[in-house]
């Protein structure tokens, strides 16, 4: 490394004479990446008037943007890059089962939000399923109020995008055929959702241990969205859980991936567009 960056990576990498060398023996090297982060959009000092991580006062806002909420001010942005953090996943928080899309940054100093994104890097959707949003719904007497109504939940929303994708997709193609055509009224919830569909787009989901892992792979393999991670707290619980993954590959291959890489145009059983391996999403 020279002047704070890599310069060069490898076993045969000639080191100028009065480098500060590192034995790493028996260590670890690690990404200074941060893949699951609320700085900026839950700063320090928490207090109410900064805490804009959740819009907590529906279980579908994947409408909202983490970005819309940084504050790049946030102190802790310095302390994180004192411990080596140099890039961000910042999502918004967990309350709702569709939380809103993250943003990936690059920790520097900055006046707005628009200087710290990380060039080309990929869209998020945050879900969630588990306790936080039937926790926070349940108690004011509203869905989801359990864990099957998360699920639940999940499906109606995805099964409402792919039906706004194939409308929209019917009207591009009317158009092109020099048709006349109204087109759809733009949701911006809906909207979002499609890219996740096809793939473009990744989903981050939180979800308390592996029952809830598989039920989110499921509702993924029926629906046809992919989740790329499930982010967990605690060494023990992933301990725990790699006995579960190992079967769940065995069992299933690939949970969370696609088939067919994307919106199969044929309809399941239900009517709804539909990349399910056989397992209808409402097989009654």
């Amino acid at each position: 490394m020279s002047g704070g960056r890599i310069v060069a990576v490898g076993k045969d990498v000639r080191v100028p004479a009065g480098t500060r060398t590192i034995d790493g023996t028996g260590k670890w090297v690690t990404p200074g990446s941060s893949i699951h982060s609320h700085l900026g959009v839950f700063p320090a000092p928490g207090v109410d008037g900064h805490a804009d991580g959740n819009e907590n006062i529906d279980p579908y806002t994947a409408h909202v943007w983490a970005e819309h909420s940084v504050w790049p001010q946030d102190p802790v942005f310095t302390k994180a890059r004192a411990g080596g953090v140099t890039s961000l996943l910042v999502l918004p928080g967990s309350a709702n089962l569709f939380g809103g899309r993250g943003v990936t940054l690059k920790n520097v100093p900055a006046v707005t939000v628009a200087q710290m994104k990380f060039s080309g890097a990929p869209y998020t959707l945050k879900m969630a399923c588990g306790e936080n949003p039937k926790g926070r719904y349940g108690s004011r007497g509203r869905a989801p109020a359990t864990r099957m109504g998360n699920v639940a939940g999940f499906r109606r929303s995805w099964i409402d995008a792919a039906e706004y994708a194939r409308k929209w997709e019917s009207y591009e193609r009317k158009r092109a055929r020099g048709e006349a055509a109204e087109a759809p009224k733009r949701d911006l919830a809906r909207k979002l959702s499609p890219a996740f569909l096809r793939a473009k787009s990744w989903c981050r989901t939180i979800a308390t241990g592996p029952m809830r892992w598989l039920s989110c792979s499921m509702s993924g393999m029926n629906l046809g969205y992919k989740t790329t991670a499930f982010p967990r707290r605690g060494r023990v619980q992933n301990r725990r859980s790699a006995g579960f993954r190992r079967n769940l590959r065995r069992d299933l291959g690939d949970p969370l991936g696609f088939q067919d890489g994307g919106i199969r145009r044929d309809r399941g059983k239900c009517g709804n567009p539909c990349i399910s391996r056989g397992m209808c999403c409402d097989p009654f």
